[in-house]
């Protein structure tokens, strides 16, 4: 189990960038996540890697309804370019 108290769980998984300090924080849908990792596995990536193992950008479609997807809420006073970009599309 993840203890999300720790900053290595910020990790991304692939190019080691703390997901959090590049305003990144994001979650898709689980049969999206689990077409480019193994099933039901746990950890981050930043969307650039993720959407390496993708072989596509993200879209707007592609993220949950999460309010980790929320821009402007408590987790995203100030997101990424990528993140503002992807989920208005």
């Amino acid at each position: 189990m993840n203890d999300y108290r720790k900053p290595e769980c910020f990790m991304c998984r692939l190019c080691g960038h703390d997901v959090r300090a590049m305003a990144e924080l994001y979650m898709v849908w689980d049969d999206l996540w689990n077409e480019v990792t193994w099933p039901n596995s746990a950890g981050m990536l930043c969307i650039g890697c993720f959407e390496d193992l993708l072989g596509r950008k993200l879209t707007g479609a592609d993220f949950t309804p999460a309010p980790l997807n929320d821009i402007g809420g408590i987790y995203h006073a100030y997101p990424s370019l990528r993140m503002r970009d992807r989920l208005r599309r």
